[in-house]
């Protein structure tokens, strides 16, 4: 259709599985950011002892990970999510302090960032539900199919119409799937377009005009889908640092997000398009 795409690839797989639990995860999703990626466990319906994976790794360790029996599984899984946090003085290069000069200086820089997010953080009220501690479900392993993966990438078409054809969902947009926003923009689309069609069919006018599809589907839809694009892409590298000063400021910016109840709301209502 000569529609051309731009975009970049992550260099990392999204490996997903069906899982089964030993209790019950009843609506709450869980989702955990490792240095390699986030993983997420997400309830599936009609089974409270089932689950869906979600996690976001290298190729290396999808294609371990693909191999691993059921049991395999479910003791890797069970580890990372319950493994306690990796050093905060943590870069792409291993731990700052082994670097040579800037050793002494990284963990002065790490000990008083530490020192006044962790002051500020205890200043923080606690966030609604309270805080305590909850453990994550413990995964008995894999169910159905063995584990897949697929690579990760940001895709966006240049254009989503021409004469009597239109892109929708994943044709039109390839989102980091960190937040689950891919299947949002794709309800987004479809409501864009019933909505393109039902003028056209009230006005008279021909389904597939391409200048009709251009202003009351592509460019509502494409300002949408850019603003989304962009904020997972900045997500993903926001949460892609492990150094300590900026992971540990990330924290509290977090811990802040969630002692705001109204920017919390609206933050979600807008990802779920209800805003």
């Amino acid at each position: 259709a000569g529609l051309r795409t731009y975009g970049w690839p992550y260099g990392q797989r999204g490996l997903v599985a069906t899982v089964e639990l030993e209790g019950s995860i009843g609506s709450t999703a869980w989702q955990r950011f490792l240095p390699t990626g986030p993983l997420a466990v997400l309830p599936v319906r009609g089974g409270d002892n089932m689950a869906n994976i979600v996690w976001t790794v290298p190729p290396a360790l999808a294609a371990e990970l693909e191999r691993m029996s059921p049991q395999e599984f479910a003791a890797a899984v069970n580890k990372v999510l319950n493994d306690p946090p990796a050093s905060p003085v943590t870069g792409p290069l291993g731990p700052l302090s082994a670097l040579p000069l800037v050793g002494p200086l990284a963990s002065r820089l790490a000990d008083t960032a530490t020192t006044t997010l962790g002051a500020l953080s205890s200043a923080l009220p606690s966030p609604q539900g309270g805080d305590a501690y909850q453990a994550p479900p413990r995964i008995s392993g894999w169910v159905g199919s063995s584990p897949k993966s697929f690579p990760l990438q940001l895709r966006h078409a240049g254009r989503y119409v021409r004469p009597r054809l239109v892109l929708v969902g994943d044709a039109a947009h390839a989102v980091h799937p960190l937040a689950g926003q891919g299947v949002n923009l794709g309800f987004g689309d479809a409501e864009q377009l019933a909505a393109a069609l039902a003028h056209a069919k009230e006005t008279g006018s021909d389904v597939g005009d391409v200048l009709l599809l251009q202003d009351h589907y592509e460019a509502p839809r494409r300002r949408a889908n850019t603003a989304m694009i962009a904020a997972m892409d900045g997500v993903w590298r926001f949460f892609g640092v492990q150094a300590g000063p900026l992971a540990a400021a990330r924290n509290l910016g977090m811990s802040l997000f969630n002692t705001a109840p109204l920017v919390k709301n609206n933050v979600m209502q807008y990802a779920m398009g209800t805003w």
